[in-house]
């Protein structure tokens, strides 16, 4: 009998896990378990201890001249186990039995727990071993996952673009979410000239794909995770997110200026979300993070953005309206994809159910014995802000769930949602009164923020915002347990890892019992995963940051702008709409 190459192994056991992943935990333990009656009984206590993902991870010989034992410590000189005859039934009776399925819109809640269990084991032994073939399995693990999504908008409209647009002199400065769509986005401005070594990325640490962060490693990036900051739970208090966010994207800015290249750069291209770099680079100066001569090396650049969130653009709005001394340089032309009409009308809804589909997802993984709510259909759910993704929410869960009612302190959006038939509350705490699963939609820190001593035992809470806006004081006033309890996990053993402590479900005290708040009040439809929402479905969103970069070019002029304030530029939308068949 032919001996499988271990990297086949790795990869044909990835995608069985995936597949695995999609199962509903009480369904996938009985699963495994059955399959893994006659097993040896080293495959059975391993999985008994570090459950049926990661089980079945160290498991195997994942890599080509090692194997990982059930203490996860990598040995080269043979298998502990015989994969022919230990965990070849096991394996292929899991994939006679396991189900097909088809990927929706939103990921499973499981999945990128295994994702993250998988990339951490690669990063290690990658670094243990250094054989060339494990650059191999890298590449056919960014295959099975597909990393980098095809977009064949995306890449007709790069093909356009070419035409006038050359970033081969660029720099590029990136806060955004590391998806795979992302890369695909990246991908599309290396086909413009940008150079992948002079591509800087921040990631947010709530939406941080590790494959994708790998990927963009692999190329040549600089990449920020924001994950190693969590790394003990010690930092996750949102209250305080986005102070530490601000404060660590001017350090990881003045890092970029250090590791520029030593040659001819005259731009810097910057993609914001949230308007955080943009408004940072108005202070840059005087933020004493930076030498003279770094300045200066600065001050030589021309520099435009790409805004993508309302959040960043009413940020962006305020910092263009501040007065000007009549010498300054030219504005920065930040180019304002949040008020594109394609991204109001068509991302909203993708995002309204990707969030309504993960949320159904968390409740229905968490712990059998949780004392909460455990499906949205019998549930009332309270919905707080009735904006563009607020009100599409509302669209989404209006016939899924028993009862909805809607708080917003703006009169107007109120009086819009009873002309839509909407029950109105009069007040935050009627909302809490009244409602078993609240989702916060403001989008903004405007004062609408719920508090421990408001809210009834069993109370669910979800963000929809770009931040935890509407929970953060409710891990100010409530208690928060060290260790969550209630998390659908694959191995509760194993310490807690940085993207555990993100994408966790948090127990608070409240009056006579605990509230708990979903993904770590980050927004509760990134929970890891490659893509939250299908990469085809996002990518209308890709090829406006993309034309973005294009039309703020086009208003750049050739003085430099560093340090100055900022001028929102609109996006001709026409050139889209028949690349997109719209």
């Amino acid at each position: 009998m032919t001996e499988i190459p271990a990297v086949d192994r790795s990869v044909n056991l990835v995608r069985l896990l995936r597949r695995l992943a999609h199962l509903k935990p009480s369904h996938l333990h009985r699963l495994v378990w059955e399959c893994a009656e006659d097993s040896p009984l080293e495959v059975r206590n391993c999985i008994n201890e570090y459950g049926p993902f990661a089980g079945l991870v160290r498991l195997a010989p994942l890599f080509p001249h090692g194997y990982l034992d059930t203490s996860g410590r990598v040995s080269a000189s043979s298998y502990a186990h015989n994969y022919r005859t230990d965990l070849a039934p096991l394996l292929q009776e899991l994939n006679r039995v396991i189900p097909p399925w088809q990927k929706k819109g939103s990921a499973s809640v499981l999945e990128p727990r295994l994702d993250d269990i998988i990339i951490s084991e690669v990063s290690k032994v990658r670094e243990e071993i250094g054989d060339p073939s494990s650059e191999d399995l890298l590449e056919r693990l960014f295959a099975v996952y597909d990393v980098v999504p095809r977009l064949p908008a995306l890449a007709e409209l790069t093909s356009q673009l070419k035409k006038e647009v050359d970033l081969s002199d660029a720099v590029l400065v990136a806060h955004q979410h590391i998806l795979g769509s992302v890369v695909s986005q990246f991908e599309a401005l290396w086909e413009l000239g940008l150079d992948p070594s002079r591509t800087f990325v921040a990631g947010k640490a709530y939406s941080t794909n590790r494959l994708a962060a790998l990927y963009l490693r692999h190329k040549g990036c600089s990449v920020r995770s924001g994950l190693r900051a969590y790394g003990t739970g010690s930092t996750l208090l949102p209250a305080v997110y986005q102070t530490e966010n601000d404060d660590s994207l001017g350090h990881f800015f003045a890092k970029v200026v250090r590791d520029l290249p030593d040659q001819h750069l005259s731009r810097l291209v910057v993609l914001d979300d949230g308007g955080l770099v943009l408004a940072w680079l108005n202070r840059a100066p005087e933020s004493g993070l930076f030498s003279e001569q770094e300045i200066k090396r600065l001050s030589q650049l021309r520099v435009v953005g790409v805004e993508q969130t309302t959040f960043g653009q009413r940020l962006l709005n305020r910092l263009s309206r501040e007065p000007r001394p009549a010498a300054a340089a030219p504005s920065i032309p930040v180019a304002n994809v949040a008020e594109t009409r394609l991204k109001m009308e068509k991302e909203s809804s993708l995002i309204a159910h990707s969030v309504v589909e993960e949320l159904d997802a968390w409740l229905h993984a968490s712990d059998a014995q949780a004392e909460h709510v455990r499906t949205l259909s019998g549930a009332t759910v309270g919905v707080v802000g009735f904006g563009v993704v607020g009100s599409w929410i509302c669209r989404v869960l209006h016939d899924r769930v028993q009862r909805m009612i809607i708080f917003d302190k703006d009169a107007r959006k109120s009086s819009i949602a009873r002309s839509f038939g909407y029950q109105v509350a009069p007040s935050l705490q009627h909302i809490a009164r009244e409602c078993s699963v609240i989702v916060g939609c403001t989008g903004a820190p405007d004062g609408v923020e719920l508090e421990a001593k408001m809210l009834s035992p069993g109370t669910v809470l979800a963000s929809a915002s770009s931040g935890n806006y509407e929970f953060a004081r409710v891990f100010i006033t409530g208690t928060k347990e060290r260790r969550p309890k209630l998390n659908p996990e694959m191995t509760p053993e194993r310490p807690a890892s940085a993207f555990d402590w993100v994408h966790s479900i948090y127990p608070v005290d409240v009056p006579e019992g605990r509230a708990f708040v979903l993904n770590g009040g980050f927004p509760v439809n990134f929970t890891g995963a490659i893509d939250p929402i299908r990469a085809e479905e996002i990518e209308l969103t890709r090829c406006l940051i993309t034309l973005g970069v294009a039309s703020a070019l086009r208003q750049l002029g050739q003085l430099s702008n560093f340090g100055s304030g900022v001028e929102l530029a609109p996006i001709d939308e026409s050139v889209l709409n028949n690349i997109l068949g719209l």
